[in-house]
This record gives C-alpha cells, sequence and structure tokens, in this order.
C-alpha cells in the first residue's frame, strides 16, 4: 500500500474551501430564519398590555349611564362589503367587526389595526353603527378606494377603553384576523 504525501498547501487549501463552504449555508440559513420572523397573537397582547379576545365574550366598558358591554360576534374581512341595512354604499377592502351591545355607547372606545409585525396601519376610514330593525351592530375599518391596499396585511384589532376591574385588568382587548 502506497502512501500519498498532500502538500501542505493543498490542505491548507481544502481546508479554507470546507470552511467557507460552512460559512455560505450558515448565512443562507440566517437569511431565512429573518425573512420568516412574525408576531404570534399572545406576544403582540404582551407587548400591548391587552387581553387576548374571545369571539362570544362579554367585555364591560364605562358608558354615561353606568356600564355597557361588547361582544364580538364574528370579524370578517372582504374585498367589498355591502349590507342593504345600512345603505346603499359598497366599502373597499373592509374588515367588519359584527358585535352585540349598545352601539351607540360603543363609540367610546377606541380601534386600532396592527400588522403581522406589529406596526399600526394608519391609512384606512374607520366607522361604527348600529342597526335597530336586525339588532346588528358593526365597527368596520375600509379603504376609500379598491386600489388602496392598506388593510391587506392587518393582522391585530385592538380595542380600548374597557373597564380595568372588569377584564382581568387591563383596558385593551386584541383580536386576530384569520385569513
Amino acid at each position: 500500500m502506497k502512501r500519498r504525501n498532500i502538500s501542505v498547501a493543498t490542505a491548507v487549501l481544502m481546508l479554507f474551501a470546507a470552511m467557507l463552504s460552512g460559512c455560505v449555508s450558515t448565512t443562507e440559513k440566517t437569511t431565512e430564519n429573518t425573512t420568516e420572523k412574525t408576531m404570534t397573537l399572545s406576544t403582540f397582547a404582551e407587548n400591548n398590555n391587552a387581553l387576548v379576545g374571545n369571539i362570544g365574550t362579554a367585555y364591560i366598558y364605562d358608558s354615561d349611564s353606568g356600564e355597557d358591554s361588547m361582544s364580538i360576534v364574528a370579524i370578517t374581512t372582504h374585498e367589498k362589503f355591502k349590507d342593504e341595512a345600512i345603505g346603499n354604499d359598497e366599502y373597499n377592502n373592509a374588515i367588519v367587526i359584527e358585535f352585540t351591545g349598545n352601539g351607540s355607547t360603543a363609540g367610546k372606545l377606541t380601534s386600532k389595526v396592527y400588522d403581522k409585525d406589529g406596526n399600526e396601519i394608519t391609512n384606512f376610514s374607520a366607522r361604527i353603527f348600529g342597526i335597530p330593525a336586525t339588532s346588528k351592530n358593526y365597527l368596520m375599518f375600509y379603504t376609500d378606494n379598491s386600489t388602496d391596499t392598506s388593510l391587506t396585511g392587518a393582522k391585530y384589532i385592538l380595542i380600548d377603553g374597557f373597564n380595568t376591574n372588569k377584564n382581568n385588568g387591563k383596558s385593551r382587548i386584541v383580536f386576530e384576523l384569520a385569513k
């Protein structure tokens, strides 16, 4: 059996190539991990001192007449939204929150919309209204034209103004949009 001698230069070159290929794959993994980073609902709630909201749960807030409650019935997203009961207007890129409770006093609550990374989205219109004939109340976020995609990245709705003594010490409640 013959023994081959590898020159020191060849060994160093092979070692350097092996190290370099390891560096390249590490860099690729790091790049992939940072692009996939998104905030979870519980992290968003913790960062905003908010309670994670549940559909169907009544949350108490103070009104001029004492206490009122709001219970979210459904949260839906629509490319176009129109409800004959509220008129003939068509709303673009709408996030529609249907709730029970007093629609006129729920206007005391404030609402904000956030993307998946927890950044506030501000380029939209909002409206809250009740339909007495159907007992439906809506909180709606929408854009003024169909080409405005501001709300497409919406992930979280944060509603503020609830009674901290009645809602586990939190005045803010966050809901996640399911898409």
